[in-house]
């Protein structure tokens, strides 16, 4: 997704795109994908653990495939934050329950899938650019949550949204994500839920990145 608009990618060292390729169809196209496969592994009782857009490789054919299952685990010292640079920008993705109580379930996945959409939505966008972990618990016990990018349509926003509930119980199941993001791709033919007319790519240029 880097790429396509020009920008540089530690994990894509293929040639640099001159403009953006990426249109509203293939990036909802990505997210029903991930949903699907994320739907596959609740059906197995897995979970992933650290669902994030580093962890899904993209073929030619725009062909998704989540890498990563179960490799990561969080490690906290005594005040919750992670002890490693890699860990404390992992904490982006993770749900609140996770970085607060280090409790993961399949719904902490349903979560983190709402961060993944963030960054299809911005095309490689970093969640919580420059903010570190400290500012993010804290921000989100107090409900924040990221702003729309005004680029992204309010139903696409809406299930991001809903992906954050604080709690688990409410946020959707991944079979019921695959339905929704199905309708809006139907939808697309109407709208495009990711307008890259209205995107501005000056505004995701600065990223966070976990080097592994």
């Amino acid at each position: 997704m880097r790429t396509s608009r020009g920008v540089n990618d530690q994990y894509f060292k293929g040639e640099k795109s001159c403009g953006n390729d990426l249109g509203s169809a293939e990036l909802m196209s990505f997210a029903e994908q991930i949903a699907s496969a994320m739907a596959h592994l609740e059906r197995c009782n897995v979970l992933h653990g650290d669902l994030a857009a580093r962890n899904v490789l993209v073929g030619r054919q725009g062909l998704c495939k989540l890498t990563g299952i179960g490799e990561h685990s969080l490690v906290f010292d005594k005040d919750t934050y992670g002890t490693r640079k890699k860990d404390r920008l992992l904490i982006k993705w993770a749900a609140i329950e996770t970085v607060m109580k280090q409790v993961r379930t399949i719904q902490s996945d349903v979560w983190s899938f709402g961060i993944l959409l963030y960054e299809i939505a911005t095309v490689g966008g970093s969640p919580y650019v420059g903010k570190d972990e400290k500012w993010l618990l804290d921000m989100l016990k107090d409900d924040y949550r990221m702003p729309c990018p005004d680029h992204v349509s309010e139903a696409l926003y809406s299930v991001m949204l809903d992906c954050w509930k604080n709690s688990p119980g409410e946020r959707p199941s991944f079979e019921k994500l695959v339905k929704v993001m199905r309708t809006l791709t139907l939808m697309n033919k109407h709208q495009d839920h990711i307008n890259i007319t209205k995107y501005d790519g000056e505004l995701f240029l600065k990223l966070d990145d976990v080097k592994c």
